[in-house]
């Protein structure tokens, strides 16, 4: 979102962007321009012509991360994710435990438990991509979530989940040759390379080519920034997992009931990080063409 050009930053605020620009630029002809130019864009950092973000947090990683989700303007979303993502989750665990006793009630509603959960999905993965994309960028607070239909959304889903899975299965590979298929070398081969891919997936435009070489780049020339983030990421994954492994019961409805809104919460906290780590390798925007 562009800032209006009136808008002026106080000395204590970190993220108010300042705009030195003269008034008469018209910043939406720019972006057309820009767009026409350039349709399949190969930057995480905004090309058209704004103010620069002010500079990053001194604690990149933990400044305005854990408290994201309860922004203001974040809360909402989060609202939303959480009642989409517990809506679904209960739905499929009742799905799952009906199927045992009548499975022709299961096969019956199985069709709407699947149109409601895709929905909630694909909901959580456009937010975790914007997430992403306005943390890269530089911006503290998002105030322009996106507004079009979960079909739209859906297309989204190739971009995150795919690239879940893209990594699961390059640890089940690792792990079918050299552990016999164990299951925790495929979770830590995907917890690793998950997010190596996710960024070189949004750098290059495309899920069919997960290959950045700026992305690459990053692990040799920003050592101590990745370092960082799989520091904080991994704990929080930590965490996740042990409430998890906490709550369960069986039927594991109160698990659910716990497990989807801390799933929320650590979806917009993990693209908030990772928006974080991407920002450091470009902090600044790159000039207007």
């Amino acid at each position: 979102m562009l800032p209006n050009d009136a808008d002026t930053a106080p000395d204590d605020d970190d993220y108010q962007l300042l705009d030195d620009d003269p008034p008469a630029v018209d910043r939406a002809r720019q972006l057309a321009e820009y767009y026409t130019q350039h349709p399949a864009g190969s930057s995480l950092t905004p090309t058209a012509r704004q103010p620069p973000p002010p500079p990053p947090p001194r604690n990149r990683f933990l400044t305005g991360v854990f408290t994201f989700p309860w922004y203001l303007s974040s809360l909402p979303v989060w609202i939303y994710m959480t009642s989409g993502l517990t809506a679904s989750a209960l739905l499929v665990t009742f799905l799952y435990h009906i199927m045992h006793f009548v499975p022709t009630i299961g096969l019956a509603i199985g069709m709407p438990v699947g149109m409601i959960t895709i929905g909630s999905l694909s909901y959580a993965a456009v937010m975790y991509l914007h997430v992403v994309q306005q943390t890269a960028e530089g911006f503290d607070t998002i105030d322009d979530w996106p507004a079009s239909g979960w079909l739209e959304w859906f297309w989204t889903l190739p971009s995150t989940l795919g690239v879940l899975l893209m990594a699961a299965v390059v640890g089940w590979l690792v792990s079918s040759l050299l552990w016999g298929g164990w299951w925790i070398p495929i979770v830590a081969v995907a917890v690793v390379l998950y997010p190596v891919l996710q960024l070189s997936v949004l750098d290059a435009g495309s899920v069919m080519i997960p290959y950045s070489p700026r992305i690459l780049g990053s692990l040799v020339a920003h050592p101590l920034a990745w370092a960082a983030f799989y520091a904080v990421s991994l704990t929080l994954l930590a965490a996740c997992g042990f409430l998890g492994w906490l709550t369960f019961v069986d039927p594991p409805y109160v698990t659910m009931l716990v497990l989807a809104p801390v799933s929320a919460t650590g979806v917009l906290i993990y693209a908030r990080l990772l928006g974080r780590l991407a920002g450091s390798f470009d902090p600044e925007p790159s000039p207007p063409c």
